[in-house]
């Protein structure tokens, strides 16, 4: 196990966590551990890699690691409300970054009033309109974190996609009103959408239906009762069969095509969409593998690891990423659950939870601190394991 960068110098630490929800942004992560590493290893040279995996923070993550300009819309949340949005251009002045999560995320709508069966993705495709508006054609989709189950149909209404039921009329917002569906009406569609390129990040590899997929996975901590979860999987199911009789396109067994409510389904089923996993296309735009290749350590985190986590999370991908170069790999996590142990399969070399013996919100007030503290410890363990191994250096 090497400790010093490929540069030959002082070792060098790259330091790639997701967030840890509810507590610590990435780049708030990644500092922490700054921090841990310099009370434990002053000499060391920290790389802050803050990253994510195509859900909330991608473009922080992105803008943190290559810069770019934030620009603020108009638009809807999931349930109609008006409300501001972000999207990031990057420094190539010809793409777009959009995060579904920013106007169709869970976050924006209180867990009392989340309602997955009529949530809708339509303030998602205001933001592509108003980009396409301003004359962008190459898009990064980040679909994770959203509050919607309406297979991207929200999206595409806002791109001219008409959605109708036998007698014509056009459906309501939401999934369950899919189980209506007879007739897909593209003749008003955006005709920009030609032109485009969208690369979609998802963030799960679930598919669009069956008992693996994005309803049944995903509908119930968006506000659907068991009732309406059956239900869901059946619209979006009758929703993906006419989707392929009218496009030719298979989308309701691809892995990742449940990606945030199906909103991957729709995108791939009516527009050149490129479907990649967010954190292999966000590693590739970030510059991540440059980063490892030259350093001695990774560390890497996010708020619980799980067996979610071997779904494509942030830490699968670094320690894959790691392995590749045959670099040690240390995760922190808020707390480690059942299924974490995967990510040895993997390359991770240890795994260490930082959550603590605290009543209330202190836990998570408190996050940046125990990470640090945690970080600080295992690198005084390692350091010293490292030079038992290879003498004083």
């Amino acid at each position: 196990m090497a400790v010093r960068g490929a540069s030959g110098g002082f070792p060098v630490v790259v330091a790639a966590p997701d967030s840890f929800k509810g507590s610590l942004t990435a780049s708030d992560a990644a500092a922490a551990m700054e921090r841990g590493v310099k009370m434990a290893w002053p000499e060391a040279m920290v790389v802050k890699a803050p990253m994510a995996d195509g859900g909330e923070g991608t473009i922080d993550c992105i803008r943190a690691a290559i810069g770019g300009e934030k620009r603020r819309l108009s638009t809807v949340d999931p349930l109609g409300r008006p409300r501001p949005a972000e999207w990031l251009v990057l420094p190539d002045r010809e793409t777009v970054v959009i995060e579904i999560a920013a106007a169709s995320g869970l976050t924006l709508i209180p867990a009392g009033q989340r309602r997955a069966a009529v949530a809708s993705s339509y303030g998602s495709g205001l933001q592509i309109r108003q980009a396409l508006d301003a004359g962008f054609r190459r898009f990064v989709v980040a679909l994770g974190g959203s509050a919607t189950n309406d297979a991207g149909t929200g999206l595409l209404t806002g791109l001219g996609m008409r959605w109708l039921d036998g007698n014509g009329r056009e459906l309501p917002p939401g999934g369950l009103a899919l189980e209506r569906l007879q007739t897909i009406d593209d003749s008003n569609i955006d005709r920009r959408l030609a032109r485009c390129q969208f690369l979609v990040a998802a963030d799960v590899r679930a598919p669009l239906c069956g008992v693996d997929g994005t309803s049944h996975l995903y509908a119930r901590q968006k506000g659907a009762s068991d009732e309406e979860i059956d239900r869901l999987d059946r619209a979006l199911a009758h929703f993906a069969e006419l989707a392929a009789c009218h496009t030719g396109r298979q989308v309701g067994d691809i892995p990742g095509a449940g990606a945030a409510g199906g909103t991957a389904a729709g995108l791939l089923a009516f527009t050149n969409a490129e479907l990649r996993p967010g954190f292999d296309l966000l590693a590739e735009i970030t510059g991540l593998p440059a980063k490892i290749a030259a350093a001695g350590l990774v560390l890497t985190g996010e708020g619980q690891s799980d067996r979610q986590t071997m779904q494509g999370k942030v830490p699968l991908g670094v320690c894959r990423l790691a392995s590749s170069y045959g670099k040690p790999v240390l995760l922190f996590s808020g707390q480690l659950a059942k299924g974490y142990e995967g990510l040895y399969r993997h390359g991770l070399t240890a795994a260490f939870a930082i959550s603590r013996q605290l009543a209330g919100d202190r836990q998570y007030r408190l996050a940046g601190k125990f990470l640090a503290d945690t970080v600080a410890d295992a690198l005084r363990l390692y350091r010293r394991a490292m030079t038992a191994q290879t003498g004083p250096g």
